[in-house]
């Protein structure tokens, strides 16, 4: 399994998945990927592995990995500067080798299942130790070989995990979340990265979309209170998507 930390807008300095993997010591390969040449020779210089994949945006650097990793994969957000182990007694306690452990059971993980993530800490309170069929956010892994034998391709430019998800779980490919370590981030809609893509318009445009693609699962509602105003979300029942695939 291969790691990519795809990454836009953003210099060595706020490589905080790439730098959490170095401090814990990960030995699975792990590479940051950027659009141009000229992005990379900067981050290589800087001392960190990284590959140009010429690719437009977030939807065109995921299904460039798709196109061009290995069987498998593992997708991390360039900002998860958290990390952190659940304990014996029920509570996740900061860890900074939590990502080794992760890491190597989304690498287990993905020999039995098409699609698997690392959970996410604003819901991973009362989770089971796997939880099925559900959100996959920030930390996910996949199995190119399956995916590309349905040819299946990335079609929203924003909300691109959610439609890859939406896809799987409609072909009845179930995905599992790991919640024995969960990831957070730095800080939600930090320069760089989607922000550069992200406009009102868009987000709500794939929204819609979303909606239209799977409507017997994806519900779009307006949620006030976003920095670019008023957005609509959507409303998933990921379960339902899975059991209507078998």
């Amino acid at each position: 399994m291969k790691i990519y930390i795809p990454t836009k807008g953003r210099g060595p300095e706020l490589q905080h998945t790439y730098r959490a993997l170095y401090a814990a010591d990960v030995q699975y390969e792990y590479t940051l990927l950027v659009e141009t040449d000229e992005e990379r020779l900067v981050m290589n210089k800087a001392g960190l592995r990284c590959e140009a994949s010429g690719a437009s945006g977030i939807m065109g650097a995921r299904q460039w990995i798709m196109d061009n990793g290995p069987w498998k994969v593992l997708m991390l957000d360039d900002d998860l500067s958290s990390w952190a182990s659940l304990s014996e007694g029920g509570k996740y306690l900061k860890d900074e080798r939590s990502p080794v452990r992760a890491i190597a059971v989304i690498d287990d993980l993905l020999t039995t299942n098409v699609h698997a993530a690392i959970g996410h800490r604003q819901f991973a309170n009362g989770k089971p130790l796997v939880e099925y069929n559900s959100r996959m956010l920030r930390a996910l892994g996949y199995r190119t070989d399956m995916v590309k034998s349905h040819g299946i391709r990335y079609e929203l430019p924003l909300m691109e995990d959610f439609e890859m998800t939406l896809k799987l779980l409609t072909l009845g490919y179930k995905n599992a979340i790991y919640y024995g370590v969960v990831q957070d981030q730095a800080k939600s809609g930090a320069p760089g990265g989607c922000s550069e893509l992200r406009t009102l318009e868009l987000h709500n445009a794939c929204a819609e979309r979303l909606a239209e693609m799977f409507p017997k699962y994806v519900k779009v509602r307006e949620v006030p209170g976003w920095d670019l105003g008023v957005r609509k979300d959507v409303s998933v029942q990921w379960k339902r998507a899975y059991r209507d695939g078998q």
